[in-house]
């Protein structure tokens, strides 16, 4: 008896340990690395991104050149666990930016149509995670989902 309760309050400790971790700091400006990324632009495009970020949201801003063929997330994302659904006239948007562990995770659907007739339905899940010990390299995880196909792509980003 004494044992389990043991294991049990090291468990418990364990979990509330690992609650305590603070999410990464993706705050900064960030180049992409084209060598190390899915090429799916010009070799020599420059991808610049700054980011912003508080406990209640993260801020994206863009600058590339060219345009790459998937637009980048740019805007404001509150960071919870519900998403945030607007509808306007038939098409239906729906957002959720959360943690799994120390992975910040962007999940994006964008549908046409009713939700018992989805017409053009698109699907976006981007993962970023801080992939190197120093804090210096970000890599972002991309699927697009749309048209029959599925997309995935690998951003590494360097901190400037």
């Amino acid at each position: 008896m004494k044992i389990s309760r043991f294991i049990l309050a090291a468990a418990v400790l364990c979990v509330l340990a690992a609650a305590a971790v603070p999410p990464p700091k993706f705050a900064g400006t960030w180049k992409l690395n084209n060598g190390k990324s899915t090429p799916d632009g010009p070799a020599d495009r420059v991808y610049v991104t700054d980011i912003k970020q508080d406990p209640a949201g993260i801020t994206v801003s863009t600058k590339a050149t060219p345009a790459p063929p998937q637009p980048p997330l740019d805007g404001r994302f509150p960071i919870k666990e519900k998403p945030t659904v607007t509808t306007q006239g038939g098409h239906y948007h729906s957002q959720r930016v959360f943690f799994e562990g120390a992975t910040l995770v962007f999940e994006i659907v964008d549908r046409d149509g009713s939700e018992k007739k989805p017409l053009n339905t698109k699907v976006i899940r981007e993962s970023w995670v801080i992939s190197s010990a120093d804090g210096k390299t970000m890599t972002r995880f991309r699927r697009t989902a749309a048209a029959g196909s599925v997309v995935d792509q690998k951003y590494v980003f360097e901190r400037q």
